[in-house]
This record gives structure tokens, sequence and C-alpha cells, in this order.
């Protein structure tokens, strides 16, 4: 039988995958929602906003971004999402 080839990310993963890096996520379901939400504010149809943050609060959402696995850009959406969302909710 013939060996797959793979690609370095490939590989990297695998290679986690071996040394039990991955770990199973407790409720499943509820991270697969919080995915779907970063998911849907990434690809969306956008408009560029600009704003100007004092550092040590851009710091902190590129720290909490980081700690979510998604972009700085992609965190920040999804939290003015979710307030807008959370703020048309009230009104209803």
């Amino acid at each position: 039988m013939e060996q797959m080839k793979f690609g370095p990310e490939e590989t990297e993963i695998l290679n986690a995958y071996e040394q039990s890096e991955w770990q199973s996520v407790n409720r499943l379901q509820d991270e697969i929602r919080r995915y779907q939400a970063f998911a849907r504010v990434t690809v969306g149809d956008k408009k560029l906003v600009s704003i100007a943050l004092p550092a040590s609060d851009f710091e902190a959402v590129q720290k909490k971004a980081r700690a979510e696995g998604v972009a700085s850009d992609a965190y920040i959406a999804n939290i003015v999402h979710q307030f807008v969302m959370s703020d048309s909710k009230k009104q209803s």
C-alpha cells in the first residue's frame, strides 16, 4: 500500500495529535455555535470601519482573540455583532 504524503501543516497537525496535544472540547455544541458566530461576521457583507483604540485595549483584544484562536478583527466584529444583537432583542 502506498504511504500518504503530508504537507507541513498536515504533518504539524498529525504530530500534535500523536503527542496528545489535542483535547476534547467540553460542551461541543456551544463551541460550534461560538465559532459559527465568528464565521458569520467574518464572511458576510462588510463595511470597513476605522477606529482608534488605546494601546492597552487593543493589546487586551489581541490577547483574547489569540486565546479564542481567531484574528483580532474577527474578534472585534463578533463583539460588535453580539452587542447589536443583544440590544435589538431587548427592544423586541
